[in-house]
């Protein structure tokens, strides 16, 4: 497994993607977005092209939510390979289902980038492999079907990889050179 391809699989690609983050997740002006706005209502700086209108201006607005967002390539995951490439506009029946898909895809990418951060750190090749194990099934998951991922226990696999996480954390805990990753 290398690792800078697999962190490459998890880098952003706007361009690839149907703006879900834009209309999927709620924003709070309070937390640097544009202004207040509920799930599943698109942005107002959402263009058709499901591009930001104010992408360029983000910092001038200070608008931080926006900028320090990342969806580790969830949004173009869900839009080219779980849809292939249909969006919420040309499935508007699946709307909702698409924006719910998004999120738990979403959730499901960042436990892999931290799975993939443990692997910079000195452990022992049998914790390296269960980490790679773990990773194998985290992008086995992120392809089901969206019925069987809208009805997969997010929680339960959580509460799986916590331990492992925790327990090779727990190791480097006195040392200050280990970055947090939680």
């Amino acid at each position: 497994m290398n690792y800078s391809e697999e962190l490459l699989q998890l880098k952003t690609n706007c361009s690839k993607c149907s703006g879900l983050c834009c209309v999927a997740l709620f924003f709070s002006k309070m937390d640097g977005f544009p202004k207040d706005k509920k799930a599943g209502q698109p942005c107002n700086n959402l263009l058709d092209d499901f591009r930001c209108k104010i992408h360029t201006q983000l910092e001038d607005r200070n608008l931080k939510g926006c900028i320090g967002y990342d969806c580790f390539g969830a949004g173009q995951h869900v839009t080219q390979c779980i849809y292939q490439g249909k969006t919420y506009r040309d499935l508007t029946n699946q709307a909702t289902e698409i924006f719910d898909v998004f999120i738990i895809v979403f959730q499901l990418y960042q436990v892999r980038y931290y799975l993939l951060e443990v692997l910079t750190l000195d452990i022992s090749s049998k914790k390296k492999e269960r980490i790679k194990d773990l990773i194998i099934e985290n992008k086995k998951i992120c392809n089901y079907f969206p019925n069987k991922l809208l009805s997969f226990n997010l929680n339960t696999y959580k509460d799986k990889i916590n331990p492992v996480l925790k327990q090779i954390c727990s190791q480097f805990k006195n040392n200050k050179k280990v970055p947090t990753i939680f």
